[in-house]
């Protein structure tokens, strides 16, 4: 409990961070902070706190040495107040396979090779999905993209396109 930021650092790229169901509910506000060489798997996130919900952050491949890496989202993220989930360059992937809402800012996926969603997105400011060489929209039920702000798809880095799947 208390106010701060919880920090994961995983340094190999032959390990990856798999996190079982994860919740913060603190009087004050905690945010979670995953910075990994390897890959990340989540289960669901929720950083709920009593006037502010938490900030998360989880990047891989931090170290950028050109090995490709997976961040997959699994099970839901929730009461969290901004999310910014990426890889470091051209060869990663941002695997989104379960609900994600923001509750006060911004949804950002971002510096991947491919981001990849299969779930429903939902920013309370901005939605951001940039700087991938594809974006893919999976043709499922429930597949939305909403924004209390705007919707930014840029797949700026030696783009392929937006591809909705089906």
């Amino acid at each position: 409990s208390g106010t701060g930021t919880v920090s994961i650092d995983q340094n190999s790229d032959t390990g990856t961070v798999t996190l079982a169901a994860l919740s913060a509910t603190a009087t004050e506000t905690t945010s979670l902070t995953i910075t990994a060489d390897g890959s990340v798997t989540t289960d669901s996130i929720a950083l709920a706190g009593t006037t502010t919900d938490g900030t998360l952050s989880i990047t891989v491949d931090f170290d950028a040495d050109g090995s490709a890496e997976t961040l997959q989202v699994v099970d839901a993220i929730t009461n969290v107040n901004d999310a910014t989930l990426q890889g470091t360059g051209t060869d990663d992937t941002v695997d989104i396979d379960a609900n994600i809402t923001t509750t006060g800012g911004a949804l950002t996926l971002t510096n991947a090779a491919l981001i990849d969603v299969d779930a429903q997105l939902n920013a309370a400011t901005n939605l951001n999905l940039t700087n991938a060489t594809a974006v893919n929209l999976a043709e499922t039920a429930g597949v939305t993209l909403t924004a209390g702000g705007s919707v930014d798809i840029n797949t700026g880095i030696g783009a392929t396109g937006i591809v909705l799947d089906g």
